[in-house]
């Protein structure tokens, strides 16, 4: 904002109905729930194209777009995808970046002037070769991990050019800004998604970390804004915040940081472009401080939450009447309420709705049902949740969660055959990997692990061959402390997949942990037959062979690190450690030194010289 005479920021602040932060003695926008003021600059069309890009709030938002009648190009992408049966998954959408946002718009823009064809070279610079004959996009995250064919890659990519073409043109686009942590691939000098591949294939630092400063952050902004024109923009900033940092920082600490940063982005992007709105998505999650609003992981934003922002934002920028906000608003709070099981509130809402709401109450009949079975209302829970049923399967695989909810109700009413029958249809369309893990990571924090391991047992029998999935499958299972059935999964995966050196190393972890030591030495023996480049599984074998007293193996060990490693002091010190219980002190000695030599501030290395050279000098 440019600088202003005193008189005219007095004037401006008086004729401003919002410029005073609300008490809670009146009626205020804080309280229960925080609903900002909007300043359209702009009008959205009815039916209109509103083309959704950054992290995965976007997918949020396109979604509750979607069924107000907007044209959302990436919406009807993941449901084409669906139907088709290619199964990409919505995480393949997620640009959670800055500069994942503008390379994404630059590298469409650029093969669209072109010639519109996309090239093996247009995507070399994208791809990380696995040296198996497969390719990870390292622009995507958690998609095809594991690899896939170049051709496939180059299909895929070529779906990806016309979805990001209709950026070009769409009337209005809606940019979530959600991460200031980035990964730098130094090779192409391209920003990547992080995997846990980034490390196995770092030779040469080729990959590093770095958090945006303010200054990158806009620059990155600004640039993608460029390449867009003066189409009409939404800018906010994403509430979900960040799983873990890569930071020293308290995640708590790292997030609000990371968000500050890019809410004052948005802001100032917002301030310098006639063409931008800012968006005020992240008060009204941020700032409403009733549990509803986040989902039992404590990440992910409720979606009806989101659909109520979203239908506020239609009310304000919307060109025609789309609905009835108000009504819609009340529907969305109830089931958000039902969803939390927060029955009492929910109770209170449900007094003032019209059960025959037009165009609206049928999107409800669901959390209806379950309100219904809560107050005892059995035979119009059941007659409900038959409706919802319908409705559910008509939406294919996406419909498994609500169909997953009436299940259930039709278990509570004591009708296990009709349960049983849902449940089973529901779990078997299964086939989207983004949806299956979006399940695989809802049902443990809803307490519905039993939901849960069938459908893990659906990956194993239906879809074995997807490695990303049983993967995801083993890790929930991990992570809910079910080593028993996670060591289950990660035998079934290896039956399907038995060169995967990976999977044979986590089966060795969960071995351990079982406390079968001599299985997770087998298995881990085996990891390193198919990886013998890979230190990390001979750190566990040195350490594995030491504890069992198996010193010629450790050696052997050992020196087969220092060959891969020979400037890491760990395998002198393990092979100093593994001599000198052989009786070859002196031998021993010589390789602590090295050990100390590569590590100088090392109090522990020059101690163990210390104590080395003293039984040497006796000896």
């Amino acid at each position: 904002m440019a600088d202003s005479e005193l008189k005219d920021a007095v004037e401006r602040a008086a004729n401003n109905r919002a410029g005073k932060w609300p008490e809670r003695a009146a009626q205020n926008r804080l309280e229960p729930e925080c609903w900002p003021e909007m300043n359209p600059s702009f009008r959205l069309a009815k039916g209109s194209r509103v083309f959704t890009i950054g992290s995965c709030f976007a997918r949020n938002v396109e979604m509750h777009l979607a069924s107000l009648g907007f044209d959302v190009p990436t919406r009807r992408f993941l449901d084409e995808s669906v139907r088709a049966g290619r199964h990409v998954g919505d995480e393949i959408l997620n640009k959670y970046t800055p500069p994942s946002i503008f390379q994404e718009l630059a590298w469409t823009k650029s093969i669209r002037d072109r010639d519109g064809i996309v090239t093996d070279d247009d995507i070399a610079p994208l791809l990380l070769e696995l040296g198996n004959g497969k390719v990870v996009d390292l622009q995507h995250r958690l998609t095809n991990q594991f690899g896939q064919e170049r051709s496939q890659a180059l299909a895929q990519r070529r779906e990806l050019y016309r979805l990001f073409e209709q950026a070009f043109d769409s009337e209005t686009i809606i940019i979530t800004l959600g991460l200031i942590e980035c990964w730098l691939d130094r090779k192409t000098g391209q920003y990547v998604e992080f995997s846990p591949l980034l490390h196995k294939y770092n030779d040469g630092g080729r990959f590093a970390f770095k958090r945006l400063t303010f200054q990158d952050a806009y620059d990155y902004t600004r640039k993608a804004l460029d390449l867009l024109g003066s189409r009409n923009i939404l800018i906010t900033t994403s509430p979900v915040p960040l799983a873990r940092t890569f930071t020293s920082d308290d995640v708590i600490v790292a997030n609000m940081y990371s968000k500050s940063v890019l809410r004052a982005v948005a802001g100032q992007i917002a301030e310098e472009f006639a063409n931008v709105d800012y968006l005020p998505t992240y008060e009204s999650v941020m700032l409403t401080k009733q549990t509803y609003v986040w989902a039992n992981d404590l990440t992910h934003v409720e979606g009806a939450f989101v659909g109520r922002i979203v239908a506020r934002m239609c009310e304000h920028y919307a060109s025609e009447n789309l609905l009835k906000v108000p009504a819609l608003d009340r529907w969305l709070s109830f089931a958000n309420l039902v969803e939390h099981r927060r029955f009492d509130e929910a109770k209170a809402v449900l007094s003032g709705l019209d059960l025959d709401e037009p165009g609206i109450a049928a999107r409800f009949v669901l959390p209806l049902a379950e309100m219904r079975l809560h107050m005892g209302d059995v035979a119009q829970a059941v007659d409900l949740a038959r409706r919802a049923r319908a409705i559910a399967s008509n939406a294919g695989e996406r419909g498994c969660w609500d169909l997953l909810r009436c299940a259930r109700i039709f278990e509570a009413a004591g009708d296990e055959k009709a349960a049983e029958e849902v449940r089973t249809a529901a779990i078997g369309a299964l086939g989207n990997p983004g949806l299956i893990m979006s399940l695989l990571r809802r049902l443990p924090a809803a307490g519905r692990m039993d939901d849960t391991k069938k459908i893990i047992a659906h990956i194993e029998t239906r879809l074995s061959g997807n490695l990303d999935l049983l993967s995801f499958a083993v890790l929930t299972l991990e992570s809910n402390g079910d080593d028993t059935s996670a060591a289950r999964t990660c035998h079934a995966a290896i039956r399907s997949h038995p060169n995967e050196a990976a999977l044979l190393a986590r089966m060795a972890t969960l071995q351990q942990r079982l406390g079968h030591g001599k299985r997770a030495l087998a298995f881990l023996e085996r990891a390193y037959a198919l990886d013998s480049t890979n230190t990390g599984y001979l750190r566990r074998l040195i350490e594995a062979h030491l504890a069992a007293r198996d010193l010629g193996l450790a050696e052997q060990r050992a020196r087969a690190y220092i060959a891969l490693a020979p400037r890491d002091p760990y395998g002198y010190l393990q092979l100093a450690s593994t001599c000198r219980r052989m009786g070859r002190k002196t031998e021993a000695l010589e390789n602590a030194q090295r050990a100390a030599e590569l590590d100088p501030a090392s109090e522990r290395y020059k101690n163990y010289v210390r104590e080395l050279t003293d039984i040497v000098a006796k000896r």
